[in-house]
């Protein structure tokens, strides 16, 4: 019952809180800073070399940690470092460096594709994928947010319960949600009419 009680206070105040939205209509965003907190879920398939032959594996591996984005006309910088659940002794066992666009849907949605590479203990990597964000404008100049994504990264890995097997790229789905700093451009005052 508590949470129940939370989620109706939540789905009360966020209207409340977005009519403080302050980007006027016509306005374009100009730079953010988006700070992040990714949960990714990894799909691996590995080869198994056992004698002659090579048999398969899969299994799912979830990482999650901070994930830093810089904004310039739509244009993105960021980076991520994850650290898998199956070995907490190590801090980040995977780094992502990822340049991007945001393509708006509308004042609130847009779509982000992003392309670049993963470092981890094994090696490094291209990566590719696809985010969707959901905005929340709170005040002037700050936003809330959440998004899920997918990559596909091509990177030589090796699976957790063993040593020598190797996965050729991998799949993984991400949720997260995030605290955005911006600036905008307001629109063009005619002053002919």
């Amino acid at each position: 019952m508590k949470k129940f009680k939370i989620l109706l206070a939540i789905s009360y105040f966020l209207p409340v809180f977005h009519s403080f939205s302050q980007i006027p209509l016509g306005g374009k965003e100009s730079f953010h800073l988006k700070i992040e907190e990714e949960v990714r879920f990894c799909y691996y398939n590995y080869d198994i070399p056992i004698g002659s032959t090579n048999n398969s594996a899969s299994e799912i591996i979830t990482a999650n940690g901070p994930l830093i984005e810089l904004a310039f006309n739509k244009l993105t910088v960021g980076a991520s470092f994850l650290g898998n659940y199956a070995e907490p002794g190590t801090l980040f066992n995977k780094i992502d460096f990822d340049l991007g666009y945001e393509y708006e849907l509308n004042n609130n949605f847009n779509i982000h594709p992003f392309a670049g590479c993963e470092l981890n203990f094994n090696g490094a990597g291209i990566s590719t994928g696809i985010k969707l964000n959901k905005k929340f404008y709170l005040f002037d100049y700050t936003s809330l947010g959440l998004f899920i994504g997918c990559r596909y990264s091509y990177i030589d890995d090796i699976g957790r319960n063993y040593s020598t097997i190797i996965s050729h790229g991998y799949l993984s789905a991400s949720l997260g949600a995030f605290v955005m700093l911006y600036d905008f451009k307001r629109p063009k005052i005619r002053k002919d009419w």
